[in-house]
């Protein structure tokens, strides 16, 4: 048993002989081995960790430059606070021929925080400067108000993974990240890891910048496509362990729909960014292709570059309005349906619009047309279109409407043969306005009006737009869309660009 009694020294035995604790000889003036004076503070040894040891709990880092993507920041709303199904809306750039959406979107709404006191809808960008300029101030002071009050709140930084129960039932899976504005370009011939699908209409750009400069906050409604056949990037998060949610509600807009977010956890991260970087072509540094959202995020870049040259290199590198958030698809998710976008003239003669058309395209291609019942347009269309040599592209005007049958045309999709007749039209005859209609029925309406036309197109095969970007570069603008209005990106997530 051992014993607290002190040993004692035999009686005549000096002190000094006592037995003195061992004392390394390489000692010497070590600090580490000296007396402490305790009126100093003690200085903690510093303790450098050697990152060979393990990599595996070193958590990410938020920026990955080879694939130009970021960890962002969100914010999102307290559900405490908000009721999450009045909070998020559909893109801004649907509905744009149907101002009255909006206002029945607005009754919905109410007085309640949403996603409709940050964005400018579209179906407005014509309205008189003053009216715009009180928008755009309404826009900055909700943004204001929602960070103050505590209405967003900030998470840690992260991706979120998102799925959307479509009208349809379908489920849309995405990503949502923050892009390097660095890594896209959107000039002609530009070879970027992040490309546009359609031209960019430089016209488009002042508009959206006037919304932008003075906010604090952006919200995507971009989307960025991946060519990902064996679905390694998005589709694995489904079935991730330790995923977060963050949000999960229905959604009450003209179609009910579902919504849920899952940050995903660090450990998989790793994973996520192996994957896109496996998707970099050798030959070709293209990565992603703007899917929704060209002139959004075209608007983004301008901004950058009004900030970045009043910035010092440092500075520049970790700006928040140097990185866009977007959501991420794969262009192979079962879900994606591209469908066509439509155009409507207004204030203009059909038949004289026709007839222009032919002169155009005079020595270039051959213009047949036929007249039918509108209501047997779409049959008629799907029983022609099974001859690949030829194009086809009906028109409405009225009750009346046809189809025209295009031979030898000197561009290879359908779209590019009207639009290039449209922007050489439209500059000759400025009383002529143009807008662009996702939906057959709504196109079927529209044209219903005096002095319109209406030209109805086919759709394009969405696993044809990689190669055409890689052969061909931009596609003509409002080439596709990916899916039905309803079916666009609805508003939630938001992130600071101050």
């Amino acid at each position: 048993m051992l014993s607290s009694t002190k040993r004692k020294l035999p009686r005549n035995t000096p002190v000094s002989s006592a037995k003195k604790p061992h004392v390394r000889q390489d000692q010497g003036e070590n600090p580490i081995f000296q007396k402490r004076d305790l009126k100093k503070p003690l200085v903690k040894p510093v303790i450098k960790f050697d990152p060979s040891i393990s990599m595996r709990f070193q958590p990410p880092p938020l920026t990955f430059d080879r694939i130009g993507i970021q960890m962002p920041k969100i914010l999102l709303p307290d559900p405490q606070k908000v009721d999450l199904s009045k909070w998020a809306v559909i893109a801004c750039d649907q509905y744009t021929s149907e101002p009255d959406y909006w206002q029945r979107l607005q009754g919905h709404v109410g007085q309640n925080p949403s996603m409709l006191n940050l964005i400018y809808p579209e179906a407005f960008l014509e309205e008189p400067k003053a009216q715009k300029a009180a928008r755009i101030q309404h826009i900055n002071q909700a943004m204001k108000q929602y960070l103050e009050s505590g209405v967003l709140t900030e998470q840690n930084p992260g991706f979120v993974f998102v799925t959307r129960t479509l009208p349809n039932g379908k489920l849309r899976k995405g990503l949502i990240a923050s892009v390097d504005l660095e890594k896209y370009d959107y000039t002609k011939g530009a070879k970027s890891l992040i490309r546009p699908s359609e031209a960019t209409v430089e016209d488009r750009i002042p508009p959206r910048l006037a919304v932008r400069q003075n906010a604090s906050l952006e919200s995507p409604h971009i989307l960025l496509l991946i060519n990902d056949p064996r679905k390694t990037v998005v589709e694995p998060l489904e079935r991730s362990q330790g995923n977060t949610l963050l949000y999960d509600f229905d959604l009450h807009l003209d179609h009910p729909q579902h919504l849920t977010g899952h940050q995903v956890p660090a450990q998989n991260v790793r994973t996520l960014v192996g994957a896109l970087e496996n998707l970099i072509s050798q030959k070709d540094p293209m990565l992603f292709v703007v899917g929704d959202g060209n002139h959004s995020l075209a608007t983004a870049r301008t901004h950058w570059l009004k900030i970045k040259a009043t910035l010092s290199p440092e500075a520049q590198k970790i700006h928040p309005a140097r990185f866009a958030l977007v959501e991420i698809m794969n262009l192979h998710d079962d879900s994606l349906v591209f469908e066509p976008i439509h155009r409507i003239c207004k204030n203009v003669d059909c038949k004289a619009m026709l007839a222009a058309m032919t002169q155009f395209y005079q020595g270039r291609a051959e213009i047949e047309f036929e007249s039918c019942n509108v209501a047997d347009i779409p049959k008629r269309m799907q029983a022609l279109k099974q001859d690949k040599t030829k194009q086809y592209i009906a028109y409405l005007s009225g009750k009346e409407g046809g189809i025209m049958t295009i031979t030898k045309s000197p561009y290879a999709i359908e779209v590019a043969t009207l639009q290039n007749f449209l922007d050489n039209f439209l500059l000759q005859h400025k009383e002529v306005g143009i807008d662009y209609i996702h939906d057959d029925d709504k196109l079927v309406k529209l044209s219903q009006q005096p002095k319109t036309a209406g030209f109805l197109l086919p759709s394009m095969d969405k696993f044809d737009l990689f190669p055409c970007i890689l052969k061909d570069g931009v596609l003509p603008r409002k080439t596709f869309s990916m899916g039905h209005a309803e079916e666009k990106r609805v508003y939630m997530e938001c992130k600071k660009i101050v």
